[in-house]
């Protein structure tokens, strides 16, 4: 059973509020359905001056993301006030799905994660060792992507590809000189240019996959849907889009960093709590329409973004997608 005063004291090495505890000292009881009662203690506190409630888990459990997504759907109705899980421990998947929709859990002594919707708070993970090496850049990633989606990046120059991605010249050549070091391409010259070379499709997505990364950077749920012209339907509503999957509750749109912004500051969007919300809103590093097809983001970038799903259905779903466009994602 996770003790208190190790997760009080965790909490006070980011909540510098003089309080005297941050959990009360009496559980409290929700009308909640019988396995909520059986999986978790239920104590109100207050962190960053706001009141919440944590959930403390009894014992490590076989929830999924989307369970535990339910889950904190139904104790918040019921608290009326924000809920955080507290967990003894929690597999890499889960604690990168649970960050993207945007459920508040601690770890003690490990990791703590609370978005923008409930407290304010900052706490950047701490880099892998060799990680940012290894990462690819934007552009790398969209000229690397289109090439295993089209295999038409393949012996363009520099100045062809800045064309069809209507990029500048020296944005292509840095990414082609960062594929190159890479060892996912080749440089040859042409004329006056450079253009790449590409492995066979297979044995280039066997190395791609590990080297690109999910492009979304945050997640925000907003009090509207997005207009067409600057987002994508992206995570379950693409995936339902393009497979037998039923959709989410709320349905989920790809917008790039700058539009995104550009709409808070015009508050043609606004940020909302996700029971007042319309829509969920994946936050990229890079424009989503660049790739995509039918109102939806690219299959390859999909499949970053749910390839940690932990739902059977989705990565059934996820699989058969992969099959479509005949990349095997799951092979190493």
């Amino acid at each position: 059973m996770l003790a208190r005063e190790n997760i009080d004291k965790y909490l006070g090495q980011f909540d510098k509020k003089p309080v005297s505890s941050h959990l009360s000292t009496r559980p409290v009881k929700l009308n909640v359905p019988i396995y909520l009662v059986h999986s978790y203690e239920y104590i109100a506190g207050k962190v960053f001056g706001q009141d919440v409630l944590f959930a403390l888990a009894k014992a490590s459990s076989d929830f999924g993301v989307r369970q535990l997504e339910r889950q904190y759907e139904i104790l918040g109705a019921e608290a009326k006030r924000p809920i955080i899980f507290v967990f003894e421990s929690l597999k890499p998947h889960m604690k990168q799905g649970l960050i993207n929709r945007q459920i508040p859990f601690i770890i003690p002594n490990r990791a703590i994660f609370i978005p923008n919707q409930v407290i304010s708070v900052e706490q950047p993970a701490a880099p892998v060792a060799g990680e940012e090496k290894q990462a690819l850049s934007s552009w790398a990633e969209v000229i690397l992507t289109r090439q295993l989606l089209k295999g038409d990046v393949e012996g363009k120059t520099g100045h062809e590809l800045s064309e069809m991605f209507s990029t500048s010249k020296m944005t292509v050549s840095r990414s082609l000189r960062e594929l190159e070091r890479s060892r996912l391409a080749e440089l040859n010259q042409k004329a006056q240019s450079k253009s790449l070379n590409f492995e066979a499709r297979d044995s280039l997505w066997r190395k791609a996959k590990h080297k690109l990364r999910s492009p979304v950077k945050s997640i925000v749920f907003v009090s509207a849907v997005p207009p067409s012209s600057i987002s994508r339907k992206s995570g379950i509503s693409a995936l339902s889009e393009m497979t037998m999957l039923a959709d989410d509750r709320l349905p989920t749109f790809a917008v790039s960093e700058h539009n995104f912004r550009e709409m808070l500051r015009t508050e043609k969007l606004k940020k909302a709590f996700e029971e007042d919300s319309a829509a969920k809103i994946e936050v990229w590093g890079r424009d989503p329409k660049i790739l995509s097809a039918d109102g939806c983001i690219d299959p390859i970038s999909l499949y970053l973004i749910l390839k940690d799903e932990s739902d059977e259905r989705v990565q059934h779903e996820l699989e058969t997608l992969m099959k479509k466009v005949n990349l095997k994602g799951w092979e190493e």
